[in-house]
């Protein structure tokens, strides 16, 4: 079988390729994918945009750990959705809007959220809380010294 397309959209995947991708992302070896090409039918070959490139590896990394679940996010967001992609309640996402720390505008009385505004803040985040947990991380050892 190696994969399959089903109706309602599901890949199903079999083992046997489940390894292929764990040998491919063992020879990576933690590097980083920065060029993909796909040869086609005819034999010519197409280049894949550098997004593109950078989804397959992800795709193959995350394959190679376990069950994988891959959607396609809209332009706009519910506060809900939002919420959820920030791992904030909606009530604490509220009191940014109002706050001025995310932009949301209307539709009728329901606010929405730009998703690429709501993953750059999701990614700010995590990269605060990285550096946070390096600082203190410091102060214990400089406290150990």
């Amino acid at each position: 079988m190696t994969s399959t397309l089903t109706p309602n959209g599901t890949l199903l995947v079999d083992d046997s390729l489940r390894s292929e991708a764990r040998g491919f992302v063992d020879a990576a070896d933690d590097r980083t994918i920065v060029g993909l090409s796909a040869e086609l039918s005819d034999g010519s070959t197409v280049e894949l945009p550098a997004d593109l490139t950078a989804f397959v590896g992800l795709m193959l990394s995350g394959l190679t750990r376990g069950p994988l679940s891959v959607t396609s996010i809209p332009a706009e967001l519910t506060s809900t959705a939002a919420a959820e992609l920030l791992a904030i309640s909606r009530p604490t996402l509220m009191k940014w809007v109002k706050e001025g720390a995310l932009n949301s505008h209307r539709v009728g009385s329901h606010h929405r959220f730009e998703t690429r505004e709501v993953m750059a803040l999701a990614q700010a985040r995590r990269a605060a809380r990285a550096d946070a947990f390096v600082a203190l991380r410091a102060l214990e050892d400089a406290l150990h010294e």
